[in-house]
């Protein structure tokens, strides 16, 4: 007896379940599908001046946003984008899902339209389109000037906007002896001279810039042993991607688009070497031997790729350490005649010198490269880099 009371309670439970699940169905469908929709519209009649009202209903909604199945059997789409009221009716829906795709296509067409009339979106699209470079380093350069720094100046500016003025004003705004001023130079230059080519603008604008005129060059010479550790200490206090910039240009001694190019993958373990993708002449692409040490430390780091900023947000990054380290007149280039002076002083032959900075002349490494300091000395080197050069 008290079984049957059970399964009689047990089957009453489970007949208002599904009265409840029948009902949020019902409901459910009855919001997603939207079963009548009524507007009016109010036409107005020329000849009698009287109002009509003319009554526009549907009665499902498609899978389509936006698009509207009506109850007289046509397909209404209606939409406000940018202000601008978008609204079509036709016979089928394969009709309406044309006339849709049709609308974003123009829609599409018109925005990179507007956006190649800007400075930033023409230089943009002339260097995808035109501008032809084997070198990923040329074109980082390139890139680096579009959306960098010209953003910064120009922001929204219609090319036709230009004049020969605010093109001056720009490149008067960059160190007249560093490289990006030449790269400045060459992207406006030789855009502006395809805008002109493409009736994008009414005179060769390109022809009236000047570069800034040079100054006398800083000369690059190595740390000091003292500059060193003070440059060492204040990098402690950056983040690990920066750190690991750093000492990998010392301890390498490469250049800054070899030490970005650096992967896990350029370690080969079983000869204490690292792969360099070198930048400049064929002896700069390389093998190079370092210090287990050296290796060990690198695998620490297990980013992919393995430094993850812009080349040129570096450069920067050291330009900061050495003045905060109060070390003037450096670069991050520095950091590479750094190197090739420490391994001078570690007693490193001049020809093995050279094949690891990739050098094509012996006179490269020696002359320029190393920088004779008088208090470096083998036992400080070891001391402050705990074994990360490779000894000879």
């Amino acid at each position: 007896m008290q079984d049957k009371n059970f399964y009689n309670e047990a089957a009453e439970g489970l007949k208002k379940i599904i009265q409840i699940s029948q009902y949020l169905l019902s409901t459910l469908f009855v919001k997603a599908g939207r079963e009548e929709h009524r507007e009016n519209e109010n036409i107005v009649d020329l000849a009698s001046k009287s109002k009509v009202t003319e009554v526009q209903e549907v009665t499902m909604k498609s899978n389509i946003k936006n698009l509207y199945h009506r109850k007289d059997g046509r397909w209404e789409y209606k939409k406000r984008r940018n202000g601008e009221l978008i609204r079509f009716t036709v016979s089928t829906k394969e009709a309406a899902i044309k006339k849709i795709q049709d609308i974003k296509s123009m829609q599409v067409h018109k925005k990179r339209t507007n956006e190649k009339e800007t400075v930033i979106g023409w230089t943009k699209y002339w260097l995808n389109t035109y501008k032809s470079t084997k070198s990923q380093s040329t074109k980082n350069n390139y890139t680096s000037i579009i959306n960098l720094h010209m953003p910064k100046f120009f922001k929204d500016m219609k090319l036709r906007q230009l004049t020969p003025a605010i093109l001056q004003e720009f490149l008067n705004e960059f160190n007249p002896n560093s490289r990006v001023v030449d790269y400045a130079y060459l992207t406006l230059r030789q855009s502006l001279k395809q805008a002109y080519i493409n009736n994008k603008i009414s005179r060769n604008l390109a022809e009236t810039m000047i570069k800034p005129r040079k100054t006398q060059k800083h000369k690059k010479t190595a740390l000091s042993m003292i500059e060193q550790e003070r440059f060492l200490n204040i990098l402690k206090t950056y983040d690990e991607d920066v750190q690991y910039f750093m000492i990998f240009s010392l301890i390498a001694g490469t250049r800054r688009q070899e030490t970005w190019s650096f992967n896990l993958e350029d370690i080969d373990e079983q000869r204490n070497k690292i792969y360099i993708h070198g930048t400049k002449t064929e002896s700069s692409e390389r093998k190079i031997k370092v210090s287990k040490s050296f290796i060990e430390f690198l695998k620490l780091r297990k980013n992919k790729p393995y430094f993850t900023r812009q080349p040129h947000y570096y450069s920067d990054m050291a330009q900061e350490i050495y003045k905060k380290a109060k070390i003037e007149g450096k670069t991050l280039h520095d950091l590479r005649h750094t190197c090739s002076t420490n391994l001078h002083y570690l007693g490193w032959p001049d020809k093995e010198r050279q094949d690891y900075l990739g050098h094509a002349s012996i006179v490269m490494t020696n002359d320029i490269y190393t920088n004779l300091q008088d208090d470096i000395t083998k036992d400080e080197l070891v001391k402050l880099y705990n074994n990360l050069y490779l000894q000879i």
